[in-house]
């Protein structure tokens, strides 16, 4: 009788408040890690995402289909199973690749585009990246979609466009 006391006693302690308050708390992991090799890895959904998109490696725009040629061509970190994010992926991100917390607006009037709206993007990721970022989604035969990164919109553009656009690649390990 003393044994089953005891294995009893042992088992409700192992099960007291504090103990399984402790196992459950959440981790203080940040959402995005750097892993030092040009890779960002999503901790949340596990998806690795280039640390500069096609435009900060470029210095330049990518219609669609020039977008799905960089990155099947890209060797990154080791890796060549690189591909365009879907509309999901970039939408995933009210405080993600897209730091939807800034206040700033966009306004009607265009003029100075370039210097009065800021890429609302999470530091991590670096201060140069292109304003639409191009997914792999397919709106019919001539336009796909792609994410405003000022916003986070979410658009339908023909893929012959070339206005600020590139391509952040993304992979799942």
């Amino acid at each position: 009788m003393k044994n089953i006391s005891l294995l009893i006693l042992s088992t409700l302690l192992c099960l007291a408040p504090g103990t399984i308050k402790h196992a459950t708390a959440k981790s203080k992991q940040p959402r995005f890690i750097d892993q030092k090799n040009g890779i960002i890895l999503d901790s949340r959904s596990g998806l690795e995402w280039a640390k500069e998109d096609s435009w900060a490696q470029l210095g330049k725009c990518l219609d669609w289909n020039q977008a799905n040629a960089y990155v099947k061509e890209l060797d990154l970190g080791g890796h060549k199973n690189w591909r365009l994010p879907t509309m999901g992926e970039l939408a995933d991100f009210p405080n993600g690749l897209i730091d939807r917390t800034k206040t700033e607006s966009i306004g009607v009037d265009y003029k100075n585009w370039k210097t009065e709206y800021t890429i609302n993007l999470n530091p991590i990721f670096g201060p140069k990246a292109a304003y639409w970022i191009w997914s792999s989604e397919e709106d019919g035969p001539n336009r796909a979609g792609m994410v405003d990164m000022r916003k986070g919109t979410m658009l339908s553009m023909e893929k012959s466009k070339c206005f600020v656009l590139g391509v952040r690649a993304v992979r799942k390990p």
